[in-house]
């Protein structure tokens, strides 16, 4: 899941792709979990979004439906 994240950084930054709202390189990342996921399991993800130069970082947590 990281490599896909860091690629699609990497072209947004390469193609100056433009987050309309924000001006800057388009590279927000929102994280959508159940609730059931802990609080170490959620820092660890946005560690990783930031290590690949994600940001801002969003969370969404929600009822899902786990299948």
């Amino acid at each position: 899941m990281m490599g896909k994240l860091s690629e699609t950084i990497r072209l947004r930054t390469a193609k100056g792709q433009i987050d309309p709202g924000t001006g800057l390189i388009a590279k927000t990342v929102f994280i959508k979990a159940p609730r059931s996921l802990n609080m170490e399991m959620w820092q660890k993800l946005i560690d990783r979004c930031e290590g690949v130069r994600a940001s801002p970082v969003g969370l969404q947590v929600d009822e899902l439906d786990e299948k």
